[in-house]
Parts: structure tokens; sequence; C-alpha cells
């Protein structure tokens, strides 16, 4: 996490301040109190900084399917978190022991990545 990931332009203070206490939250591994203060940043904004690390700490807390949602939504628009979320969406797959799903999905973004 660098500086710029805890603080964003434009924000409210108290956007700021949920954004700066979810990403320390995030980082110290206390994933159910990061989901709570991601989940409210995206109240206020979309972001799909806060959207991917949100998706993460889901993952991290072995909510899976919850992980899925939020890195499929990562997956519909060019951003740089597309890559990424493919990634992840293949280690989820994999976590629930879905390896067919896992399978296509890593085949598609390997197909995606050399185009």
């Amino acid at each position: 996490l660098d500086s710029e990931s805890i603080v964003s332009r434009g924000q409210t203070a108290e956007a700021q301040t949920k954004r700066q206490e979810a990403f320390i939250a995030y980082a110290s591994g206390e994933y159910e109190e990061a989901i709570q203060l991601f989940v409210d940043v995206l109240r206020v904004e979309q972001d799909f900084e806060v959207q991917f690390y949100l998706a993460n700490a889901y993952f991290e807390s072995k909510k899976i399917k919850e992980a899925i949602v939020h890195f499929n939504e990562l997956t519909t628009d060019q951003n740089r978190y597309r890559t990424r979320s493919l990634w992840y969406l293949v280690l989820c797959q994999l976590e629930l022991k879905n390896i067919p799903e896992a399978k296509k999905i890593a085949i598609s973004l390997s197909k995606e990545q050399d185009s």
C-alpha cells in the first residue's frame, strides 16, 4: 500500500478517514474491520481500488463467494485491477475446489494477455 492508496484528492474528510482506517485495518490483517470500512467507503463513492481490496479482504476472511462477486465486478470494465481480479478469481475457484471453472478463467486470462 502506498500513501496514494490511503488518501485520494477530492474526498470529504470523513471519507478520507474511513478510507485510511480501512487500508490500515487491511494491512494489519484485521479483515472483518476492513470489510466494514471498505463497504462504507463504497457507499459514498465508486472506487476500483477500494473494491479490489474489499474483494481481497473477503478472500482473506474465507468469504469466497462474496470475494467472487466483487472480483467479477472488477472484470467488467477496463481498469487497472481487471487482470489481478481475474487471477484472484482463479484462486477463488481453486479454493472452492471448482477446478473446471478455475481452468476456464485461467485460459481466458492467458488468451487476453496474448492479444
